[in-house]
């Protein structure tokens, strides 16, 4: 679900390499929210997180950031994993998913957004 600008906070963006954008949920309610990425069939043995709107520090912590997240891979059972709360990429180890598709992350908490110098802030989404 997103609420805002889809063209900066849409769902391609989580996998754009582009710190000025990202995915932001765009929910009220952050909790059971997810992004699901596809792939050609591969070995998934882990996944590399930037946890965060990075496009500078002030919009970093005025936005919320994942805490806690289940990650599953082509449906399977999911892994919950806490975040650092850190804009610097966390690898996360799964299980090794031979012939793997797809990858999907559900938020299960965040971090609070707080008052920074950008206008607005906190805002209430991840």
């Amino acid at each position: 679900m997103l609420g805002g600008n889809i063209a900066k906070y849409g769902a391609g963006n989580a996998i754009d390499g582009n710190a000025k954008t990202s995915w932001q949920e765009g929910s009220k309610t952050e909790k059971g929210q997810w992004i699901e990425v596809g792939f050609a069939p591969s070995t998934v043995t882990a996944v590399s997180v930037r946890n965060g709107f990075d496009a500078s520090t002030a919009l970093y912590k005025g936005n919320l950031r994942l805490k806690d997240v289940q990650i599953s891979v082509d449906g399977g059972t999911p892994i919950t994993i806490r975040l650092k709360d850190t804009p610097n990429a966390q690898r996360v180890d799964l299980p090794a998913t031979a012939g793997a598709t797809r990858l999907r992350i559900t938020i299960v908490s965040t971090y609070p957004s707080v008052k920074t110098s950008v206008s607005g802030t906190p805002f209430d989404d991840a």
